[in-house]
């Protein structure tokens, strides 16, 4: 499977740097906190209680003059190339210095990685069959989690009207591997679950704040207690 692949892509990519290794080593540690094994598990639980939905409802929906964009988004929702895309963007950055994005794309790669590596080894494990029997490891959906992830780096980072912008991409790409007959409705869920997941382990902000308490008398004899935290 391509996603097998992504890790080792990851391991010799050119956009591999001492932050990017430490801040990746972090998003797996963060895995084994209890609030975010329990959002992986309740991904899992919420596929398997969707399941008498895949065949009760007919997904098909019509684009319209959209199904070509919905068409490339769904496209570009592939692993390898959101990977791509991904790991040449982080590219971009780290060689011409771009500060502004430097943190986006180090999301961005790390989401797209972290998300794969979680999906690769469920769909090896459940090897669910494809709707109309079209092929094997449909659960989880991997175009899902990839177009979650990113739609959660971009919420985590940016203003509402990207935000906007981003649900809309993601409502596409759900759609259309439902009516494109790709994915059963629990395969999307789970998917976009399990991406979300990523998106926000590597979205996180860290801060290694410190309280201080600054005491003064002023002239009125007023006591001021002055809180200030310093990032």
């Amino acid at each position: 499977m391509r996603t097998l692949g992504l890790i080792a892509l990851f391991i010799v990519s050119p956009v591999r740097a001492d932050s990017d290794w430490d801040r990746m080593s972090k998003d797996f540690q963060k895995l084994k906190e209890p609030r975010y094994s329990a959002w992986l598990a309740g991904s899992l639980v919420a596929g398997g209680l969707l399941k008498r939905w895949d065949e009760s409802y007919d997904y098909h929906v019509g684009f319209g003059r959209l199904d070509p964009v919905a068409r490339m988004f769904n496209d570009f929702s592939d692993p390898l190339i959101m990977f791509t895309f991904a790991s040449s963007f982080r590219l971009y950055t780290k060689l011409n210095h771009v500060s502004v994005l430097d943190s986006t794309s180090s999301d961005l790669l790390r989401s797209i990685v972290l998300a794969n590596s979680l999906v690769a080894p469920l769909k090896l494990i459940f090897n669910r069959k494809r709707p109309e029997n079209n092929g094997n490891f449909s659960f989880p959906s991997g175009h899902a989690a990839n177009i979650a992830a990113v739609t959660t780096v971009v919420v985590r980072n940016y203003s509402w009207v990207y935000r906007l912008g981003a649900f809309a991409t993601s409502g596409m790409v759900f759609s259309f591997r439902l009516a494109d007959r790709h994915h059963h409705f629990s395969d999307v869920v789970s998917g976009a679950a399990i991406g979300s997941l990523a998106g926000w382990i590597c979205s996180r902000k860290e801060f290694s704040s410190s309280l201080h308490t600054t005491f003064s008398f002023d002239r009125t004899s007023m006591f001021n207690l002055v809180w200030s935290i310093s990032t």
